[in-house]
């Protein structure tokens, strides 16, 4: 799976509809990519479904992964999760999504108490709304 298509099943499985909806509509263009990735800072947080966070024990910290990070990180491929992490720690405002787009990391900017951990899928049962 591509950045952009974990970044689609991320979003359609981890933020509530309203707000999916308007996100899967930007992904086709880059000028779309670089507004979800300026709303990382803001808007991204008070969108997460809350019964789809969970703790760091949970998260698969050793899958592959994509970063979303302003103004350039679009995409990043990154070896596992934990290194992702580890290198943005000093940082804010980025989004780190597994490989296959079942699981996440959000920090917004400034907030870093607000960092979230998200599972779409957790033991085995998928969570994720549909979008309609």
């Amino acid at each position: 799976m591509n950045a952009i298509d974990a970044l689609r099943k991320f979003i359609e499985g981890a933020l509530l509809p309203a707000k999916a909806r308007r996100y899967i509509s930007l992904l086709g263009t880059k000028n779309g990519l670089k507004k979800i990735v300026e709303d990382l800072c803001h808007g991204l947080e008070s969108e997460i479904d809350p019964k789809l966070t969970t703790t760091r024990s949970k998260m698969p910290m050793t899958s592959a992964c994509f970063v979303f990070k302003r103004p350039h990180d679009l995409g990043t491929e990154h070896k596992t999760m934990i290194e992702a992490y580890d290198s943005l720690a000093g940082e804010d405002s980025w989004l780190i999504i597994s490989q296959d787009g079942l699981a996440g990391i959000h920090r917004p900017e400034a907030r870093w108490d607000a960092e979230k951990m998200i599972m779409i899928e957790q033991g085995g049962k998928h969570f994720a709304t549909k979008i309609l």
